[in-house]
């Protein structure tokens, strides 16, 4: 049994489960997302995810960035109403025109402003949910002492790293 505990905690700890989110002021945006909206519960994107990666393999595009846009609270829009956007972060005109083709592609373009970040290790899908229970209370926490920025929120996305997630919260 102690084998079994020590085994789990070290587990959780290479996840990243001690690790607290910090939040940062950073310049973030400046970015060309280009991919497929999602309808639905913002924990089941996956499934839009995987229809992205499926086309952009496709497409030849072999060094893909990802990110994801969302849209709405949750906590004031229903679950089923819930508007995000599985992407890819583009930056060569080559792979822009390869998406640009694509059945059912959208084109969302972020510009550069400053923006609240929270940086955090997310090396597989483990890492990805202790990240987000870490970083999306992080921020509340941030908004209830600073409301004058929850105010300012033009844009909402996380871009998706090798080992790492940016949440990012960008200002107007």
């Amino acid at each position: 049994m102690a084998i079994l505990v020590l085994a789990l905690l070290a587990l959780l700890t290479y996840e990243g489960i001690w690790t607290k989110a910090q939040i940062t002021r950073a310049p973030e945006g400046g970015y060309t997302f280009m991919g497929i909206a999602h309808r639905g519960a913002y924990h089941k994107i996956g499934t839009t995810f995987e229809k992205l990666k499926a086309d952009v393999a496709a497409a030849g595009i072999v060094q893909a960035n990802y990110g994801a846009i969302y849209y709405d609270d949750p906590k004031t829009v229903a679950e089923d109403s819930l508007r995000s956007f599985a992407a890819v972060v583009v930056s060569n005109p080559a792979d822009r025109l390869k998406l640009a083709n694509l059945a059912g592609f959208e084109v969302v373009v972020i510009p550069a402003s400053q923006a609240l970040v929270c940086d955090l290790k997310t090396a597989d899908p483990l890492g990805m949910i202790i990240a987000v229970f870490k970083a999306y209370p992080a921020f509340e926490n941030y908004f209830k002492t600073h409301p004058e920025e929850a105010a300012r929120i033009a844009h909402t996305y996380e871009l998706y790293h090798p080992n790492s997630t940016r949440f990012v919260f960008q200002l107007q």
